[in-house]
């Protein structure tokens, strides 16, 4: 980690950007595109939770972070040379930039009903207690839930880490060695014990 505290706030930043374009989702209908060129809430918008069982009746609502960090690329415009606008076109054709409102990628995300699945009547009408999740696949911990009548939240509790990212852990350190035993000390050999144990040594060379 840096020890730069504005670095780690804007890596925080993006981080929760990046993951709230993946994995904050809304019932399809919920959310409109504007003339603005955002996204806007339905105000009559409403939903059985039985028709919010499968993954196809939710759709993103947060625009895609590109790798690039932003959500669109950049107009590069006429003093571009040809690498520059060769790598962008490259870029786009890698990762296209999407919509905030577009649908679920496939295997992306999975969905299950929670909860007492009865339908009650209550005079003209229906009801039902249970509740819709829908788990990404890709981000451990973001979930969105969906309630009868249209109700809906997108929470993440995760580690930041995405679903198959190889992550780095350095190795531990070889057990630390113990110290030798204690040797016991002994005096110097005297110059007449060195000359014994020589001839000592030559005689039995010379036996054998």
């Amino acid at each position: 980690m840096s020890g730069n505290p504005a670095a780690e706030t804007e890596l925080l930043r993006a981080l929760i950007a990046r993951i709230s374009g993946e994995t904050e989702l809304c019932p399809s209908g919920a959310y409109a595109d504007n003339e603005e060129g955002g996204v806007s809430a339905a105000p009559d918008f409403t939903a059985a939770v039985g028709e919010l069982e499968s993954v196809e009746a939710w759709q993103h609502l947060k625009a895609y972070v590109l790798p690039i960090g932003a959500t669109a690329y950049p107009d590069l415009g006429e003093d571009a040379g040809e690498e520059a606008q060769a790598a962008q076109d490259a870029a786009k054709e890698a990762h296209p930039e999407q919509a905030a409102l577009r649908g679920l990628e496939e295997g992306t995300f999975s969905a299950r009903m929670l909860g007492d699945k009865s339908t009650y009547a209550f005079g003209d009408g229906s009801k039902q207690y249970s509740a819709v999740a829908v788990k990404s696949n890709n981000w451990p911990g973001a979930t969105s839930v969906a309630a009868d009548g249209g109700l809906f939240a997108s929470v993440y509790i995760g580690n930041g880490i995405k679903q198959g990212t190889v992550i780095f852990t350095p190795a531990m350190p070889p057990v630390m060695q113990s110290n030798p035993e204690a040797v016991a000390e002994q005096d110097d050999p005297t110059q007449a014990e060195e000359q014994s144990d020589g001839e000592a040594e030559d005689g039995e060379a010379a036996e054998e």
